[in-house]
């Protein structure tokens, strides 16, 4: 029989103690919103950034199980105006897409980033090509927040042909930083030809609550007995 030392009690302890202090919380970003919009219309800068509920003020959501208080949710493109634009239809099979807002700078970027003691962990989203079409772009890349690449496809196919579009999936293994971001380049497709749509990301906490340690206190107590009998 093999006898369990207190240094394993204390990493199995710990090992539960981790796992249940990172309660998951999720929000997809649908682009969609209460009032209607033009094609072309540029997309709120703030959509997306601590969402709590659906609605909120005009921004619709997906709940996706919950929500992401603590992340904040930027969206930028190279253009002189740094902004993004709105789409109702034609990508694909998606609805209200978002997509570069100038096709002279092709390339988007979405980024998350989480309150100090929380990640954010991205666990897909959704592109295709207009009108309807299928394209191979430059690259989709996700960053970490160092910019090194978490996830890299060059040459990447996006669908959007018939009812259509091209799922990035990392739901199995979702990618999970402090920040992460999202970005393309669709500039053989025209720049603006390919848009993104649905990202689900979650926000992760780091920091345990305080049932959590009460708990682990209690588990750690009988611990501590036996080590000073070992004494």
């Amino acid at each position: 029989m093999v006898r369990r030392t207190p240094l394993c009690l204390l990493a199995a302890l710990l090992g539960i103690f981790a796992v249940s202090s990172s309660p998951v919380r999720a929000t997809e970003l649908t682009f969609d919103t209460v009032s209607p919009f033009s094609d072309y219309d540029h997309l709120a800068p703030s959509y997306g950034s601590r969402a709590a509920s659906t609605p909120e003020g005009d921004f619709i959501y997906g709940a996706a199980g919950g929500w992401t208080p603590n992340a904040v949710v930027s969206y930028s493109s190279p253009s002189p105006t740094g902004g993004v634009e709105r789409w109702h239809s034609g990508y694909g099979d998606l609805t209200n897409v978002i997509y570069p807002d100038n096709p002279g700078y092709p390339s988007l970027s979405i980024t998350l980033e989480a309150d100090p003691g929380y990640l954010v962990s991205l666990d897909h989203f959704d592109m295709a090509g207009w009108p309807t079409s299928t394209y191979v772009i430059d690259y989709v890349k996700v960053l970490d927040k160092n910019g090194v690449a978490l996830y890299d496809q060059p040459d990447a196919t996006i669908l959007g042909t018939g009812s259509t579009h091209t799922r990035f999936d990392f739901s199995g293994s979702p990618l999970t930083s402090e920040k992460l971001t999202i970005v393309y380049n669709s500039a053989r497709s025209g720049g603006w030809n390919v848009g993104i749509d649905n990202v689900q990301f979650s926000q992760v906490s780091s920091v345990p609550d305080g049932a959590t340690l009460s708990l682990a206190l209690v588990g750690l107590a009988p611990l501590g007995l036996l080590l000073r009998r070992r004494r």
